[in-house]
């Protein structure tokens, strides 16, 4: 909920769901996190204030993001990996249909992620990871893929959590966007990882030994949310294209 330029980092994911069509969305949150449910979704005491206020402009902004999509809640009770939070929204989700995971402090600006993603999975009917290229010596920092074809798409054979810059397969960063099979849910039931938490790239790898995972190769712009600094760029970066 921390606002990246004029509105909540959130709410840009939001938007960018609805243009590409996706109207039912599940949000993950954990204790702490009840702002998001009231932002999207409940009229509340701010907006009795923007009323007395007369503050109208910002209370039809509001009433247009709670139209944006048919918003669902689930509470993640425990801190164990992404993997787990995943799951957590297994009882919302048709077993039979794709879904997408779009994690909250990753922004996208500038290529046309979902319909990408969208397009390889109708050719390919497998799990597509979205990527992008970084400086060698952020590797540290991301999830990182390794491949041996070339190109725009390629099968990824091989995923590595933070590796050291000389370690890494690639310079290709995961960027917090995923479109999943069915298929994934057996492997986010196992825990992998002997840390106790459930994480989604153990299942990724997991999954890799029944049917490919594809990597998409992105050019836009990857605004990273999850530090100051980066929330900080983001800013910079969508002011100046807004």
């Amino acid at each position: 909920m921390l606002p990246v330029h004029n509105r909540p980092s959130i709410q840009w994911i939001v938007e960018e769901l609805n243009e590409a069509g996706i109207t039912e969305i599940i949000f993950i949150t954990s204790k702490g996190q009840e702002m998001v449910k009231e932002y999207f979704t409940q009229r509340t005491w701010y907006d009795e204030e923007l009323h007395t206020r007369g503050h109208h402009e910002h209370l039809e902004n509001l009433e247009y993001i709670r139209k944006l999509s048919n918003f669902h809640f689930v509470e993640q009770k425990e801190q164990l990996g992404d993997g787990h939070a995943i799951l957590q929204a297994r009882n919302l989700i048709d077993p039979e249909e794709p879904f997408f995971v779009i994690f909250g402090d990753c922004l996208y600006h500038g290529d046309d992620v979902i319909s990408k993603m969208r397009q390889l999975h109708a050719l390919r009917n497998r799990s597509i990871i979205a990527l992008q290229e970084i400086e060698p010596e952020e590797t540290t920092y991301y999830g990182i893929v390794g491949h041996t074809e070339e190109g725009k798409t390629f099968i990824i054979d091989q995923m590595v959590e933070k590796p050291e810059p000389r370690l890494a397969p690639s310079n290709k960063a995961i960027i917090g966007r995923y479109l999943l099979t069915p298929a994934i849910w057996e492997h986010l039931e196992k825990e992998l990882s002997g840390s106790g938490e459930i994480r989604l790239i153990d299942a990724l790898e997991d999954l890799q030994k029944e049917e490919e995972v594809y990597g998409l190769l992105l050019e836009g712009h990857w605004l990273d949310t999850g530090s100051l600094e980066g929330i900080q760029k983001a800013t910079e970066h969508l002011r100046k294209e807004h």
